[in-house]
């Protein structure tokens, strides 16, 4: 079939059947490194949040908490899902039922798709939940409980797994080569892509800066009252966090998502140089995160540190004990010296 015209055979995400030699083996390794990446920083994250168990008291923390445990399954999911580390030409599936769901389940990159909207889903949430706490910060409890944000939350994943589920229906198996291959829609590919991105990206990334532009706007007045324990400065620096998380999402995502649209019309082709580029910027933006909440946030940057200070002063003391066994050994040396009398001139 024509990869080309299929609306959602070459989805967001979509990385298979790369025929072009030239750089298919650093596709391969990046597309490796990354699933690492993600799936290790992210993972080191969600341990961090778990061990203190009190930072999931705060609504932007759960929010934080779902972005990394979205972006650490990424990491699993672009590691086995053919496509990107593994050519999907050249995998060959188990005969039956089992091949078959393989096929419309993973080979079709059905959940990769699904937990990349689910990101940018909660970046949108974690900027509502940010215009609320400066803008609206007498409602902010209420809106934000922990029974609401869960309920957000499972909302979201609804709408991820539910707008890409056309994509199940068209892949199926090869009785010929027990490989995964694409079958036509039956539908119109230009609207149903257009309609698909502007729904699942477009307007949440747009909800999402609108928000972060009247934050902005609202700190140019005066000082903002403190919520609990949290004042207003913390407020402040927790808002720029999160817009620097929605920057990168938005950097990484939109050249992916406007060339999507654009090869649903014919006007640019796929499984170019610049099209892998835009995948390999999506899989890379679920790795990212980790690093900018251990660097701009004083509260993360200290539970890291808690979790190494074990390991760190295990090698501090395991230094001292040689340091001074060194030490011992030169006194003991020095000790031992006899000194030589000297000859008396005749």
């Amino acid at each position: 079939m024509n990869h080309t015209t299929n609306n959602s055979s070459k989805n967001c995400c979509q990385g298979d059947n790369y025929q072009v030699a030239h750089g298919h083996v650093i596709i391969q390794a990046t597309f490796g490194v990354i699933a690492v990446t993600a799936f290790l920083s992210n993972g080191l994250l969600c341990y961090v949040i778990l061990r203190n168990r009190r930072m999931l008291s705060w609504s932007y923390n759960v929010f934080i908490f779902s972005l990394a445990l979205t972006d650490m399954i990424t990491g699993v999911f672009v590691g086995v899902t053919p496509g990107y580390i593994i050519s999907l030409s050249s995998f060959q599936v188990s005969p039956g039922l089992s091949g078959e769901v393989f096929c419309r389940v993973i080979g079709s990159q059905y959940i990769v798709y699904s937990l990349g909207k689910a990101s940018a889903f909660t970046v949108t949430c974690m900027a509502i939940e940010r215009w609320y706490s400066v803008v609206r910060p007498i409602h902010y409890r209420v809106n934000f409980s922990y029974r609401r944000v869960t309920g957000y939350l499972c909302l979201l994943w609804f709408l991820s797994l539910s707008i890409h589920s056309p994509v199940l229906f068209e892949m199926t198996v090869s009785k010929e080569t027990q490989t995964c291959i694409w079958e036509s829609a039956g539908y119109s590919t230009e609207a149903s892509v257009t309609m698909s991105t502007i729904v699942t990206f477009f307007i949440p990334i747009a909800i999402t800066w609108a928000s972060y532009l009247h934050i902005a706007i609202k700190l140019k007045r005066p000082p903002l009252p403190a919520i609990g324990a949290v004042s207003a400065r913390v407020r402040v620096k927790l808002a720029r966090m999160c817009m620097l998380v929605a920057f990168l999402l938005t950097t990484c995502w939109f050249p992916n998502q406007v060339y999507y649209v654009l090869s649903s019309y014919g006007l640019v082709k796929l499984e170019t140089p610049f099209h892998r580029f835009t995948i390999v910027l999506v899989m890379f933006n679920s790795c990212v995160n980790p690093s900018i909440y251990c660097f701009s946030n004083q509260e993360y940057k200290r539970a890291f540190l808690d979790l190494w200070r074990p390991c760190l002063g295990k090698c501090r003391r395991h230094r001292n004990t040689v340091n001074t066994q060194e030490t011992q050994n030169s006194m003991k040396s020095l000790s031992t010296l006899t000194v030589q009398p000297a000859i008396r001139p005749t």
